[in-house]
This record gives structure tokens, sequence and C-alpha cells, in this order.
């Protein structure tokens, strides 16, 4: 299955910080919800996003994005953007027709009342079902900021889990877990292990198009192997991804 057009952006200038004697202090990590999308239809969801959105430099987009595709991988194409502009794949997992991805995106202007969107309409057959979760972060780097990454699939099971990555490289990371399951928005979310705080859910209440897609995160402090996992869920089969990202 190939993924969004995002991978292989086109490379922009990134704002560059100063780190010589005397310098500032760079930047805290810090998140910010910009919001969510969940759509579900019979006929196929074409588009979920979020408008009227506003950026500044130096931000990072962080997308956690779930559907439930067409039978048969039909669902094949889909491409994922800020304003128009295309966005970076850092992490792709799945389990029969469902997909879970990390998606982010490195802001080189300040953007103001934009959209941010996943497009199915070039894929073969549109999902019966999509949820998108949207934060911006500050203080990342902004080139080769992404670190490590790790993902499983399994279940039905209340404990769903990533697995460990490999140990940071920096003491001060943001971590972005998220899982998707095949169940519905009234199922138990579960807690966040492992230090994540719990963000955004989204997802499907069709039993017929089932979707949840749920989403952790913490800025660390120290180096160490991180992980997605919650405890507790209703008992759903699920991908579950974890990436971690590079401080300024």
């Amino acid at each position: 299955m190939i993924g969004g057009g995002g991978i292989g952006a086109s490379p922009m200038v990134r704002p560059f910080y100063n780190r010589a004697a005397g310098a500032p202090a760079p930047p805290a990590i810090t998140r910010t919800v910009i919001g969510k999308d969940s759509r579900n239809s019979a006929g196929g969801v074409s588009i979920v996003g979020v408008a009227g959105v506003s950026l500044d430099v130096g931000d990072t987009v962080i997308m956690c994005l779930g559907h439930l595709g067409q039978p048969g991988g039909t669902t094949d194409s889909w491409q994922v953007s800020v304003d128009g502009d295309p966005c970076d794949l850092d992490l792709t997992n799945s389990f029969g027709d469902y997909v879970a991805e990390i998606w982010s995106y490195r802001v080189p202007f300040a953007l103001a009342g934009i959209t941010i969107q996943v497009d199915y309409s070039t894929s073969i057959n549109t999902p019966y079902a999509a949820s998108v979760l949207i934060a911006k972060v500050t203080g990342l780097n902004q080139t080769g900021y992404l670190d490590k990454t790790a993902s499983a699939t399994g279940g039905p099971s209340g404990t769903q889990d990533s697995g460990l990555t490999a140990a940071t490289a920096n003491g001060a990371e943001f971590v972005q877990g998220m899982i998707v399951t095949n169940g519905v928005t009234a199922d138990t979310i579960g807690t966040w292990q492992a230090s994540l705080t719990a963000g955004q859910n989204g997802g499907s209440s069709s039993a017929t198009r089932p979707l949840v897609v749920k989403e952790g995160f913490r800025i660390t402090t120290v180096t160490g192997t991180q992980r997605a996992q919650v405890t507790g869920a209703t008992s759903r089969t699920y991908a579950a991804n974890v990436a971690t990202y590079n401080p300024v």
C-alpha cells in the first residue's frame, strides 16, 4: 500500500537557531492542540481536516491519522497537506484494512487561516471511516527532527502496545504515541502508560464502519526507550505507533 504524497516533499529554507556562546537558550518544547476531524460514510470519505489554522515559523505540525479502508487494499492513495504543501510520513502501520500513521510538517513561515487536510480523492476507493488528530509542537529541530520509532499490531486485547523504541538521542524530546483499533467511539479508551499524557480521541460510532484513533504524548527530560501503550481499554485488534522528535 502506498501512503500519501508527502514523502520527499521539496526542500524549504528552515529557521536556524544560533547556539554560539552567549546566544539565547533554545526554546522549550511545548504542545498545543489544533483540532480533529472524524467522518464515516457507506459511500466513502473524501476529505478529513481542520480549517482556519494559524501557525508560526518554527512550529512543527504533528498529525495522527487512522482510517478503515475499503476491502482488498483499494483505499490505496491519500495526500496529507498543510495549506496545500505536502507533509512528511514519519511512521505507518496497518492491520487488515485499517491504517495508522504519524505525519509531520515543519512550518517555514507564518501562516494564517489555512487548512490542514487528508485528501483521499486520488484513491481507487475512499475509506469507510477516517479520523485525523492534529497538534503543533514548538522547540523541535527543523532539520533531521525525527529520532526513534516503534510500531506493532496485536489483539484483540485491552492492552495495546507499540513496543519499545531504541534509546533516544537527547534528554529533552517530544514523544508522539497513537493507536488505531477496530472499535467504536463508545469504547473505553484505556489508560496511557509509560508517562504519556492522554491527547485527543476520534473515530466512528458506526458498528458497520468501526474506527478508533487515540493519541498520547510526553516531553522527556532524560534519554531512554519510549513506547505507546494503553491498558484497560475495550478489547480490540489494534495498530500502535510511537515516534520521538529531536529538540532544537
